[in-house]
This record gives C-alpha cells, sequence and structure tokens, in this order.
C-alpha cells in the first residue's frame, strides 16, 4: 500500500529528496515569494479544491456547525467517547494526539467561525479535517483496542494494545503536531488578518469598473469562475501573510519560521485528509454513534446496576450476549473498511502528485500566477486583466508612472497596515517604519543602478514620500 506524503515541497518539486536541486529551489520560491512559488501555491491549492469538492467528501453534519465544534451533531458521543476511553483504555498513544486536536478546535473554536463567516478555506478545510479526523480517530480506537468481555455476572473492558493505526494514524498524529505548536493560532489569527487587509480595498484594481476576460464561450461556466476566484483567494491570502510577516522586524524573527512551517505543513495534510474522506467505505460518524450507545445501554448500565439481584443480573447479562457479539463483528467490519478506505485514498493520492508538479513547474502556468493578485476579491468573482492604454500622440502626455513602483508602495502599504494591525499602540511611525533596515521596504537592488532605470529618476524619495504622506499612489 502507497503512503501519503505530507511533504509541501516534496509534492511540488516531484522530489522527496530534500537536499535535491529541485527541492531546495520549491523552499527558496516560498522564502522570495517569486512566481514560480505562487504557481506551486496554486497548483497544490486548485488540487485540494478539486478533491474537496469531489462526491462524497462533504459532510453536511460537519459544516453545519461552522467551526463550533460544540454546535456538531456528533459532539455529544465525541465528549461520551473521550471519556469513556480515558476511564478504560488509559494511555494510548494515539488518544493523546486526539485530545490535542479537539482542545484546539475547542479554543480556536471563534476563529474557525469567523473564517466560515469570510469564506477563508484554508481555515475551513482544516476544520471539517480536523473534526472528521477526531471522530474517525475515537471510532477507530474503541473499535482497535477495546474487547467487550463477559465475565460470570458482569460486563468487563479489556484493553488491547500494539495496533497499528495505518495512515489514518500517521494523519491524526502529524496535525496534532501542527495543532498543538504554539505557532498554529498565530498563523490562524495572520490568515484572518490577511484576509482583512485584502477586504479593506488594498487592491488598486478594487475601485476599478472589473472587465471580464474575452473568452471563445461567452457563456462562462460560473462554477469555473468561481473556483478559480477560490483558488486565487487563497493563494493571495497565503502571498500577503508570508510577504508581511516576512518583513515586520523584529516580531517576523521571531515567528516568521514558525508561521510559514504552520502554513506549508497543514496544506498537505488538509490533502491527505480529503482523500480519506473522498475514498472512505466505512460512516466514522454513525459508527461512533452506535458505539457510543452500545456503551451507553448495555456497558455503563450493567456497571451501574450494582444492587440488582443476582439471579435477575445474570439473566440480563446473557441477553446481551448477542448484542457483545454483534458489536465485536461490527467492530471487525469497521477496521476492514478503514482499511480499505486508506489504501484506496493513498493510492489516489499517489497518482495524482505527478500533476501537481508537472503542473507547478510549467512555464507558462508560472507566467500565469504572476497575476494572481489582479483577481477582484471584492465579490465579483470575476478575472480581472490589466491592459495598457496607449494614448494617441500628444506633446503634453507624461508617460504613466513605472507599475512596478506602484506595486513597491502597495507593497509597503500592505505590510505597514499588517505591521500596526499586530503591534497596536506599539507600531512605529510610518517614517521610522520606512527607515528601518530590517523592515527591508525598499527593493533588495536598492544600491544597484538599474533600479534607476527600472523604477525612474529619483524613485526612492518619491516612494518614501507617497507612504509616508499615506498616499495609496503614486
Amino acid at each position: 500500500m502507497s503512503e501519503f506524503c505530507n511533504d509541501y515541497f516534496a509534492i511540488v518539486s516531484g522530489d522527496s529528496f530534500k537536499y535535491s536541486k529541485a527541492y531546495i529551489e520549491a523552499t527558496e520560491s516560498v522564502a522570495k515569494s517569486t512566481p514560480k512559488g505562487l504557481a506551486q501555491l496554486k497548483s497544490f491549492i486548485s488540487a485540494i479544491e478539486e478533491i474537496s469538492h469531489k462526491d462524497g467528501v462533504k459532510d453536511s453534519r460537519i459544516t453545519s456547525s461552522r467551526g463550533n465544534i460544540t454546535q456538531f451533531s456528533g459532539y455529544d458521543n465525541i465528549k461520551t467517547a473521550m471519556e469513556f476511553i480515558k476511564k478504560n483504555l488509559g494511555g494510548i498513544e494515539i488518544f493523546k494526539d486526539i485530545d490535542v486536536i479537539y482542545k484546539s478546535l475547542v479554543s480556536n473554536a471563534s476563529i474557525y467561525s469567523e473564517a466560515y463567516s469570510k469564506h477563508i478555506r484554508l481555515i475551513v478545510l482544516e476544520y471539517e479535517s480536523a473534526v472528521y479526523l477526531v471522530v474517525t480517530g475515537l471510532s477507530m480506537v474503541m473499535a482497535t483496542n477495546m474487547d467487550v468481555v463477559q465475565n460470570g455476572t458482569s460486563i468487563s473492558i479489556q484493553k488491547k494494545g500494539g495496533t497499528s493505526y495505518g495512515e489514518t494514524g500517521k494523519c491524526i498524529k502529524d496535525l496534532a503536531k501542527q495543532m498543538g505548536s504554539s505557532h498554529h493560532k498565530d498563523y490562524l489569527e495572520a490568515m484572518i488578518k490577511s484576509k482583512e487587509m485584502n477586504a479593506a480595498g488594498e487592491n488598486p484594481n478594487r475601485n476599478k469598473e472589473p472587465e471580464k476576460v474575452t473568452t471563445k464561450d461567452e457563456n462562462v461556466n460560473e462554477s469555473v469562475l468561481f473556483f478559480e476566484a477560490t483558488v486565487a483567494d487563497t493563494v493571495e491570502l497565503v502571498d500577503i501573510m508570508l510577504t508581511s510577516i516576512g518583513d515586520l522586524g523584529r516580531f517576523a524573527k521571531r515567528t516568521f519560521i514558525g508561521l510559514k512551517n504552520s502554513i506549508f505543513g497543514i496544506i498537505p495534510l488538509i490533502r491527505s485528509v480529503l482523500y480519506l474522506r473522498y475514498k472512505k467505505k466505512a460512516d466514522t460518524v454513525l459508527a461512533l454513534d452506535q458505539q457510543c450507545k452500545f456503551i451507553q445501554q448495555n456497558i455503563e448500565q450493567l456497571q451501574n446496576m450494582k444492587t440488582m439481584d443476582p439471579e435477575k443480573k445474570a439473566v440480563v447479562i446473557q441477553r446481551q450476549k448477542a448484542t457483545i457479539e454483534a458489536y465485536q463483528k461490527k467492530a471487525a467490519k469497521l477496521r476492514a473498511e478503514l482499511c480499505d478506505g486508506e489504501r484506496e485514498s493513498t493510492d489516489a493520492a499517489k497518482k495524482d502528485e505527478p500533476e501537481i508538479s508537472k503542473k507547478a513547474n510549467d512555464d507558462d502556468f508560472v507566467l500565469e500566477s504572476m497575476g494572481l493578485a489582479r483577481l477582484n476579491e471584492a465579490g465579483t468573482h470575476q478575472i480581472l486583466i490589466q491592459r495598457e492604454i496607449v494614448p494617441s500622440y500628444n506633446s503634453s502626455y507624461t508617460p504613466p508612472t513605472p507599475p512596478s513602483l506602484q506595486k513597491e508602495l502597495d507593497n509597503i502599504n500592505k505590510r505597514y497596515k499588517f505591521y500596526v494591525a499586530l503591534n497596536g499602540d506599539e507600531a512605529m511611525s510610518r517614517e521610522e517604519f520606512f527607515d528601518d533596515p530590517s523592515n527591508q521596504v525598499v527593493p533588495t537592488d536598492i544600491d544597484n543602478p538599474i533600479a534607476e532605470r527600472n523604477y525612474g529618476p529619483g524613485w526612492k524619495a518619491k516612494l518614501r514620500s507617497a507612504f509616508i504622506n499615506g498616499a495609496t499612489k503614486i
């Protein structure tokens, strides 16, 4: 059976060797937010969105809770199962990981709920994947690590150890590591802040009348436009977060590596869990419900009948023998279904990986991704194009400011707004922020003569003046 690859850079580069040229280039593309890095991210996010929309993946029982796990229809079963396992099956390693994920879901409920209202897909998919793994993990533990044994006039629970939890267990362990990290909440909050920044009108195209991309087919499929806009929105948010955080001076040095590890650790895990959901053979939400009912109606009920006449209790237990056997058969069936689902899901994921890498490294796809940030995100979900207007001859015509310098101003304004949001009253002034070398708010080729040719004479003074005065255009 294949295994899930939860290494983002191995998948987009097509090479799992961390010291290979392709792998190193992939990591550097992310660090520098290059067009190729954006293309790789777009390819990966596109693959995730494609899987998420396949039949059988979406579970309305989870989605309807909208980020608040206590509103999930199976929440009471989660609580029942966790209390039962703690009492009767303590010390199981995978349960500790499930508990970490569960506690993170509870403590970050307000953030997950906000992500639903603001349509931040990566956080939404993380929440739904995490809830699925909690439910599936608990059901798996009770089907794998628990034996129900009839002993005379009593029923006892025996713990079974030495069990392999397969790829589901691997995903639970890896997700617990991510969600239990001290930087995980920082990452969630940074994505929320990025969305707020993007919605605040930072995009210079936002105030323009959007132009539709002309195609041979005027009846463009709206679902395709929506899909493309969703992918582009996610890529843009990640790019804003990494670009902004990466230039925040002292704060960035403390958190940037952790945030980067969070997002590129979470993304491949979401993909793996989506494949588990896509190829699942068992309804683990229903299975957990049945397991909890068995506990409540058979085990705990009998254990609480301490004053029952022994002869009468023996009759009751005898009647439960068939129920116990039925439970054991269901547990064996669930284990088999989980194994079958894992085998198909890992095979499908492995089969699709070369396509992600191929597309991510295609030259045309890289060039296409350079325009991602130009998507209008203000609710229209229509792809924008930029056209350079060539004026008729006029001796008084003044060439427009080079777009690259306008882009530098846009980027600095975005970074400063993000910096202020994170530091509040302790934030530096615009002038201090621009002049502080640690913020790197000016292009890297500042001392290069080419900069003046690219940005025009006096570009640095012009850029500084516009930024300090709070201008949005040069």
